[in-house]
């Protein structure tokens, strides 16, 4: 696409670019009449036929009834020889991405205000039926005033309607696009997803995810995010919770509503450890000594309890104030009571150095007589308590050395036979103890610390099958699902193959072991359940599109979830 600068479009006059993306080009212009600045936005796609000009015109017209605050607002669109454009409001300060490049971390509050715009602006267009598609950095400018406005609604999808042969199937810029829209089925949650992105990159000053399309697509869809806190120490827990929430695979784990999501990432930005205050108990008469316990750290934090989100009404932009203030001052307006000094009634008096205070001492009594165990009384009893309790000792110490059964019956509770292990291995084709749960019946466990963990060593390697899920290990048996159409059995102490079953398509899902039971969905539309002992297949049921979700078994009932967008479960009849 050529340089326009200098034309004409419709009734205004090209004056210069000023970006340029994946779905179009920016100019600014000016109306040739009102003499008023717009930014007119060029689509790199052509309108060759009515069916093209009637997709274009049907979303232009939805984006054009968005208004709102935090909206950049299409005021005009049209067609000039086959190239569809749209004219919109001018922001001259430039988008977020300009205004903070790559590798920058911007502070908690300012993240804040700036969620709070952008989130008012997506859950206005969820309501009128609309999904962004495309929520980055890039995406998000700044008006005259420096308020956030939300750009770009619908273009992708414009874009699409119009047949760009540079979109295909998926829209959206894949670094911030959610799981189901890589799929090719947006929801509202998508814009959720991409905005959590957006806030995981700007509290930590990097992306998630990283990599050529392909590597993106498949991190996006199977690929935990990493953990906020490792990147930014300083982050509250609650925070990073809170933006781990949005960035769940599954779209029905996130928030309600991308509004909930805001207010969620406030209150938990706001969450200060719980103080708890004691009251002192009445003082003890003079002859019983007091015993009082230390106030001990490690509070717990209130913010523990599950966030709530329920939705508050969202102020105007003039009132949130986008500053870079630290969460001191969250504190300060927070609790006004600590800075407030208390009001006294009346016409009190306070003590001054000059007056003092006189103290009346109080009559004096005599002390009373209290009944009870005498001194001595109580020693002789301490003692022949401690005489009984040694004695047991020795008679439990004499009997249980000089008594056979229960030396090997100590014995054999503290430290398994490796024989008897071996032998039961042999007999039921399965091992315990190679989990987290430490439970010390396997006698080849051992258990990794701080301390020892800088001291291990490879221990076995299996030759590359393909492509492989997460591998899940259940009674001493690994599993793992592979491109090449297969799930595969090792032994997890030698990794030796024990078996492998051939689906029709490749399986992404990582398998789930219940009862002696695998699993495992696959491409090939259907879910299998194996004899984890052998890989013969038990079971299957074929659902309408690709399964790429793991599944999960409680209570006698399995889950698995389809791309027909089904959530199946199975239990007996």
């Amino acid at each position: 696409m050529g340089d326009r600068a200098g034309q004409q479009l419709g009734n205004y006059r090209v004056i210069n670019l000023t970006g340029r993306g994946g779905f179009a080009e920016v100019y600014l212009a000016e109306h040739i009449y009102l003499k008023t600045q717009v930014a007119i936005k060029i689509l790199q796609t052509k309108v060759e036929n009515d069916e093209d000009l009637e997709g274009f015109l049907k979303e232009a017209r939805t984006v054009a009834h968005l208004v709102h605050p935090n909206i950049v607002r299409v005021m005009d669109f049209g067609v000039d020889e086959e190239t569809p454009f749209l004219v919109m409001d001018y922001a001259p300060n430039g988008s977020l991405r300009r205004q903070y490049r790559r590798g920058t971390q911007l502070p908690l509050p300012l993240v804040i205000a700036y969620v709070k715009h952008i989130a008012a602006a997506l859950q206005y267009a969820h309501d009128e039926k609309l999904i962004h598609r495309d929520v980055k950095p890039e995406n998000m400018l700044l008006g005259r005033k420096n308020e956030v406005l939300l750009s770009d609604f619908g273009i992708a999808l414009i874009a699409q309607s119009s047949r760009s042969h540079s979109t295909q199937d998926i829209v959206g810029t894949v670094a911030y696009m959610s799981p189901e829209q890589i799929q090719g089925k947006p929801r509202p949650a998508s814009d959720q997803y991409s905005l959590g992105i957006v806030v995981y990159e700007w509290l930590s000053g990097d992306r998630p995810f990283h990599g050529s399309f392909p590597e993106l697509c498949t991190q996006q869809i199977y690929a935990p995010p990493p953990p906020l806190h490792e990147k930014v120490p300083s982050l509250p827990p609650t925070v990073q919770r809170v933006v781990l929430t949005a960035l769940a695979k599954d779209r029905t784990q996130r928030f309600a509503s991308v509004q909930a999501f805001a207010t969620a990432l406030e209150q938990a930005s706001q969450a200060r450890p719980a103080v708890v205050i004691a009251e002192m108990p009445p003082s003890p008469p003079a002859s019983v000594p007091s015993l009082h316990t230390p106030f001990q750290q490690g509070t717990p934090v209130a913010s523990a309890a599950p966030i709530p989100v329920g939705l508050t009404p969202l102020p105007s932009p003039q009132d949130i104030p986008i500053t870079l203030s630290g969460r001191a001052e969250f504190a300060q307006a927070s609790r006004p009571e600590l800075h407030t000094p208390p009001t006294r009634t009346g016409k009190e008096a306070l003590p001054t150095p000059s007056a003092p205070v006189p103290v009346v001492l109080p009559p004096t009594e005599h002390p009373h007589h209290r009944r009870g165990l005498s001194r001595y009384k109580t020693t002789l009893l301490v003692v022949l308590v401690l005489l009984i309790i040694g004695s047991a000792g020795l008679i439990y110490n004499t009997v249980s050395t000089h008594n056979p059964y229960i030396k090997a019956t100590a014995t054999a509770t503290a430290a398994p036979s490796t024989y008897d292990y071996d032998q039961f291995v042999a007999a039921h084709g399965m091992m315990f103890g190679f989990d987290a749960a430490h439970t010390h019946f396997n006698p080849y466990e051992q258990v990794l610390s701080p301390a020892n963990v800088s001291k291990m060593m490879q221990a076995w390697t299996y030759p590359a099958v393909g492509e492989i899920s997460s591998p899940v290990i259940a009674n001493g048996i690994i599993y793992i699902g592979s491109v090449d159409k297969s799930l595969y059995a090792f032994d997890a102490r030698s990794g030796s193959k024990l078996w492998s079953f051939a689906t029709g398509d490749r399986i992404n899902s990582s398998p789930a072991v219940a009862n002696g039971i695998v699993y495992v969905g696959s491409a090939d539309h259907s879910l299998y359940a194996l004899d984890a002992r052998s890989g013969s297949k038990l079971w299957s049921f074929a659902t309408g599109n690709p399964i790429f979700s793991s599944s999960a078994v409680a209570n006698g009932v399995v889950y698995v979830d389809s791309t027909d967008g089904k959530l199946y479960a199975f239990h007996l009849a």
